[in-house]
C-alpha cells in the first residue's frame, strides 16, 4: 500500500508541474511530464497516464480562451491529425520501449534546443494561406502524439511562422490541442491500449493536474515568462539526455499492482 501511495504521490507531482508549465508558457505537458514519469514509469504506461490525465487541464485551458480560437484555421491540422495519429499508435504498439525512450528524449531535446535558440517574432492578426502546412504539421503531430504522446511541436512551429497575434496563435494550440487529446484517448479506447489500472491511477492525479495549471494562469501574469521559459528548457534538456543514455524501461520501476491491495481488504 505505502508503494502505491509513493507511486501515485510522484505521478501527481510530475503531472502538477506538468500543468503548471503548459498553462504558464504555453507548452510543454507532455514534455515535462513525461521527461519526469522517465525516472520511475515504464514508458508506456506513462504515455497512457499523460494521454488521459491531459484532457481535463486541457479544457480548463479551452474554456480560458475559448473566445480567441478562431475554427477555420484548424481545417487542415486537425484533418492531417486524424491521418496521423493511427499511424503513430501502431507505432507506439510495436515499438520496444527501449526504442521509445530514447526516442521521446531525443524529441524532447531536439524541442529544448529549438526553443532556446529560438527568436520571438513580430506579429500582426492577418492570415498567411498555407493550408499545405497546416495539412503536414496536423499529421506530423498527430503521428507523435499516437507514438510518444507529444501533439505540440509541430503545430507550435506552424503556427510561429504565420503572421497572427499572440492572441490568435494561442486560440489555434488550445483548440488544437483539445481536438487531438478526445482524438487520442478515443483511438486508446478502439485500439485496446487501456486497462482499468492505468484508468484509475489517471482518475486520480488529473485534479492535481488541474490544480498545476490554474495555479500556472494566476503566477505567470507575475513572473518574467522569458527567463522561466528558459530555465524550463534547460532543465528538460539535461532530464532528456538522461533518458537517450539511460534508455531501456528495465531500469525504470513497474508501477505497483493494486491486486495485493485487494485481496488484503477482502481478507479483512
Amino acid at each position: 500500500m505505502s508503494e502505491l501511495v509513493t507511486f501515485l504521490s510522484l505521478v501527481a507531482a510530475a503531472v502538477f508541474i506538468a500543468g503548471f508549465v503548459q498553462s504558464s508558457m504555453g507548452f510543454g505537458y507532455a514534455v515535462t511530464s513525461l521527461a519526469a514519469m522517465s525516472f520511475f514509469v515504464e514508458v508506456k504506461e506513462a504515455n497512457l497516464l499523460v494521454s488521459l490525465s491531459c484532457v481535463a487541464p486541457f479544457l480548463l485551458t479551452f474554456c480560458y480562451y475559448r473566445k480567441a480560437v478562431k475554427w477555420p484555421d484548424l481545417g487542415g491540422a486537425i484533418l492531417g491529425a486524424a491521418i496521423g495519429l493511427p499511424f503513430g499508435l501502431v507505432i507506439f504498439r510495436y515499438m520496444p520501449g527501449d526504442w521509445l525512450i530514447r526516442g521521446t528524449g531525443a524529441i524532447i531535446l531536439l524541442i529544448t534546443i529549438d526553443g532556446l535558440l529560438r527568436k520571438p517574432k513580430s506579429n500582426s492578426d492577418t492570415s498567411e494561406k498555407k493550408s499545405g502546412l497546416s495539412w503536414l504539421a496536423g499529421g506530423v503531430s498527430g503521428f507523435l502524439a499516437g507514438a510518444v504522446s507529444i501533439a505540440g511541436p509541430p503545430v507550435a512551429a506552424y503556427v510561429v511562422r504565420q503572421s497572427w497575434s499572440p492572441q490568435r496563435m494561442k486560440g489555434f494550440l488550445v483548440g488544437f490541442m483539445i481536438l487531438m487529446a478526445t482524438y487520442k484517448v478515443a483511438g486508446l479506447i478502439v485500439g485496446g491500449f487501456l486497462d482499468m489500472k492505468v484508468v484509475i491511477y489517471s482518475a486520480v492525479v488529473t485534479p492535481v493536474a488541474c490544480v498545476g495549471s490554474v495555479l500556472g494562469v494566476v503566477v505567470s501574469k507575475n513572473i518574467d515568462a522569458r527567463r522561466f521559459r528558459r530555465i524550463a528548457m534547460v532543465m528538460l534538456s539535461l532530464i532528456s539526455v538522461s533518458m537517450i543514455f539511460k534508455g531501456s524501461p528495465e531500469q525504470t520501476t513497474e508501477s505497483p499492482s493494486t491486486e495485493s491491495t485487494t485481496i488484503e481488504s477482502t481478507q479483512t
